[in-house]
């Protein structure tokens, strides 16, 4: 069974966009780094590869073997489930947004615009339900104001 042409294109794209997207977090990792370690009067990352360009490998290693934590008295599903909500639905949004005329273009929609506005107004479930999976009165509060906030400022 053969994959048709366009499905390859498709997933080479994302995974050429994720790539793009994990360098240039990488990037600025280092350049905030070295802006804090310099308002700081410190070095700054230094040790690991030239001017420590090469730290977010080490951090990125850490960060995978970091056991998680979750609050005893929390709803564990729902508290991992929150910040999966926020990353899905910043990248669905930026699926649509082309980086050349023929590179990028993962979903070609007459209106992504709408469809771009969509997305990002999902995100508001993410902040609501990390306030309330933390089973606290006052975070369900932050939850809430900063999910009023954040559809105040779309509108």
């Amino acid at each position: 069974m053969r994959i048709p042409h366009e499905i390859l294109a498709g997933l080479l794209n994302i995974v050429l966009g994720l790539a793009v997207l994990m360098v240039i977090a990488a990037l600025l990792t280092w350049v905030e780094r070295r802006l804090l370690g310099l308002f700081q009067d410190l070095p700054g990352p230094n040790r690991v590869g030239p001017f420590g360009i090469l730290q977010v490998v080490p951090d990125g290693i850490k960060l995978l073997f970091k056991p998680d934590w979750i609050p005893p008295f929390a709803d564990a599903s729902v508290f991992v489930l929150a910040p999966a909500i926020a990353m899905v639905t910043v990248m669905l949004a930026m699926a649509i947004i082309p980086a050349t005329p023929t590179i990028g273009i993962i979903g070609n929609l007459n209106i992504g615009v709408l469809y771009f506005l969509a997305m990002s107004g999902l995100g508001v479930y993410s902040v609501v339900l990390a306030g309330w999976s933390s089973n606290n009165k006052f975070s369900l509060l932050g939850g809430m104001r900063a999910a009023a906030q954040m559809v105040s400022y779309e509108v």
